[in-house]
């Protein structure tokens, strides 16, 4: 896809070109003119704009559909058509990220936040980009920046309207919160999944332990219980490498050889895993 297609995909999921030029953090004009060709200025660097704001990907690193591709599409898939707050945690290198980058592209009302060490008003921040909304000038509350936020959603709930948070396990806790009055607010029109690492489940449980503010509302929330992955079997590690160009049988078997793995249970039979699959794409690539 380029990077017009992907402009075009935008408009049609946050509604204006005015919403991704703001998401883009460009003039709607300089917009305007970049898809008509005549942006006579520094081409490049708006560009550079452009790919940014709309998370344009240029990996040639192919997503096989694996065990666990397929799961978490399904969780996702599951989540929207129900409009449930939804969480899953698991090791990092899981495929999370992959299996939401995927599912993005084919999903409509899905809108993906990919997280950084963001306090409340920070995150609330970046939601507003990622939406394209536009704000009053000057200093803005963040109830306004939430009610903003809560009304982009309910104006779409006949679209079964879903919030992606990736990474999640790096918000700090006032932005953990923020989640709180959106589902009040939005409860039964909006899906919202976050994932994380491990440390996800981990700290809210322990928040939930400890009597720490918001916690117990939170884990409520997403129903007390996290996803987890699978792991890749030995079929999935053929699928990726056959995805990604490798097909010789005998380097695929020495790459699984290769690949540290852990024992699970899976449809009542004890079969060994990968677990890592950052891990599986480098010995893919390098050797």
């Amino acid at each position: 896809m380029n990077i017009n297609e992907r402009i075009q995909e935008e408009v049609k999921r946050l509604g204006s070109q005015s919403a991704v030029a703001n998401k883009c953090r460009i003039s709607n004009a300089a917009l305007s003119q970049y898809i008509s060709g005549k942006y006579g200025a520094d081409v490049q660097e708006l560009e550079n704009k452009i790919v940014i704001g709309l998370n344009v990907r240029y990996d040639g690193w192919q997503v096989a559909e694996t065990r666990d591709l397929k799961k978490f599409h399904m969780v996702y898939k599951t989540a929207k058509l129900n409009s449930v707050f939804v969480g899953v945690s698991e090791k990092a290198g899981s495929g999370k990220s992959a299996s939401i980058n995927t599912y993005e592209q084919h999903h409509d009302s899905v809108f993906v936040v990919r997280c950084r060490e963001w306090t409340g008003r920070m995150f609330l921040d970046e939601v507003v980009r990622m939406l394209g909304l536009e704000l009053p000038k000057g200093y803005v509350t963040m109830d306004t920046k939430l009610t903003r936020i809560c009304n982009f959603f309910k104006e779409r709930r006949q679209s079964k309207p879903q919030l992606i948070i990736d990474e999640a396990d790096k918000l700090r806790p006032s932005a953990l919160r923020t989640l709180i009055p959106l589902y009040n607010e939005c409860e039964g029109l909006l899906s919202v999944v976050i994932t994380g690492t491990d440390n996800l489940q981990k700290e809210i449980k322990n928040g939930v332990k400890y009597a720490r503010k918001g916690y117990d509302e939170i884990d409520s929330r997403f129903g007390r219980r996290y996803i987890k992955a699978t792991g890749a079997v030995r079929s999935d590690v053929t699928a990726i490498c056959q995805a990604n160009g490798l097909t010789d049988l005998d380097k695929i078997g020495k790459i699984w050889e290769a690949c540290p793995k852990v024992r699970k249970e899976i449809e009542g039979r004890d079969v060994q895993v990968v677990e890592d699959i950052r891990l599986l794409k480098n010995l893919i690539l390098f050797g």
